[in-house]
């Protein structure tokens, strides 16, 4: 089982890192394959701790990191989907989430009581207790995913054509990783019922897949932008 979840997590990394750089390579002055290759960047990294922590689950620190960088990967996926759903989006907007992403990150590290109490239980499984910080950053992280569903379902009922084909990939691909990350980082270990296993990263290269597939299977209809 260890030796799954390793393949796992450092499949996910690469995998990630491929398709991001692939994307970016595709057209390296276009703000939308710019910003998917932040997202996948941050990926590889969140995937990477992932595993570090899941063969040192004493690592207090080095969970709080984890948790922190798999929060700034959910918000890091707004900007790059705004730009693919239109050729200019608002810049503040896109600036506001990197920011988010930025603050939220070093929440863990500044406020000791975002998570607090952890304690190893051996069997791969672990408590801890959270604080006001904690309910903030989730809250932020599942706004945002509620916002990107709302701006993809919009734009898909008004599709056409191919184009409909690639926000739908976009659409199935988020939910199955957000599902994923609600489930098992953050819901079962709150409830103490869960190995602390990255099974979660099953949802990220879902989504890193049929984004990425979009960009470059599917002929884009969208014009050309530049930085």
């Amino acid at each position: 089982m260890v030796l799954f979840f390793t393949i796992l997590s450092i499949l996910t990394a690469i995998v990630s890192f491929i398709l991001g750089l692939l994307v970016l390579l595709r057209n390296p002055i276009r703000n939308q394959n710019f910003t998917f290759f932040v997202f996948t960047w941050f990926i590889t990294i969140w995937s990477m701790l992932s595993y570090a922590f899941f063969v040192n689950q004493s690592n207090f620190a080095l969970y709080k990191v984890v948790y922190a960088t798999g929060g700034v990967c959910l918000l890091t996926t707004a900007p790059w989907v705004l730009y693919y759903l239109k050729e200019k989006p608002n810049s503040f907007l896109v600036g506001l989430f990197y920011a988010m992403a930025a603050f939220l990150f070093s929440v863990p590290f500044w406020d000791q009581t975002a998570i607090t109490n952890f304690v190893n239980h051996g069997n791969r499984t672990y408590t801890f207790n959270v604080g006001i910080s904690y309910d903030i950053y989730t809250s932020a992280v599942f706004l945002t995913v509620i916002f990107l569903f709302y701006e993809l379902i919009r734009h898909l009922i008004k599709a056409k054509s191919s184009r409909r084909y690639q926000i739908l990939f976009i659409l199935v691909g988020l939910f199955i990783y957000f599902s994923a990350e609600l489930l098992f980082g953050v819901i079962l270990p709150i409830l103490n019922i869960t190995p602390s296993a990255p099974l979660d990263d099953l949802g990220a290269i879902s989504f890193v897949c049929f984004s990425a597939y979009t960009f470059l299977r599917i002929e884009k209809e969208t014009p050309q932008t530049s930085f």
